[in-house]
């Protein structure tokens, strides 16, 4: 990341330092959501496979919708002024995060994964374990991701 500003600068040397400082910006946070939207598809294929894929169907319909929504209201909002593309990218991660963490609180008040997160996680462990050739004691994580879920 500390050589993204040089090579930005080296292939296109008559860019100003103002486009890319903005360019850079907009790299991190973008990177922050990207990670964001990763745990968010990992949610949402889990709950396809523990057949709630109409609450992911419906869940990411509406995320989508609220992003477009958030994004023309940015544009509306004092119309005349100049907009930054790391704004919209602030914005975007701001509402991934707020509606992860929805989302995570409503599967685990609908205790939607109680069943399967027992024989995930002793998968899990089980491959582990015999990958890296140990002998853990996993009972302790078990205890605790089992009654999160």
């Amino acid at each position: 990341m500390i050589y993204l500003k040089p090579c930005l600068k080296w292939f296109a040397p008559d860019i100003s330092d103002e486009v890319i400082n903005e360019g850079y910006d907009y790299f991190l946070v973008g990177l922050v959501g990207t990670y964001l939207d990763s745990f968010s598809y990992i949610l949402h294929s889990m709950l396809e496979v523990t057949d709630h894929y109409r609450y992911s169907t419906y869940s990411s319909m509406l995320g989508s919708i609220s992003g477009v929504g958030t994004f023309v209201a940015y544009l509306k909002i004092n119309p005349n002024a100049r907009k930054s593309i790391v704004w919209v990218e602030v914005i975007d991660t701001v509402l991934s995060f707020f509606w992860l963490i929805g989302e995570i609180l409503i599967v685990k008040h609908m205790k939607w994964f109680k069943g399967f997160s027992k024989g995930t996680l002793r998968d899990e462990c089980s491959f582990f374990a015999e990958t890296f050739d140990c002998t853990f004691s996993f009972s302790l994580y078990q205890t605790e991701l089992t009654s999160f879920f």
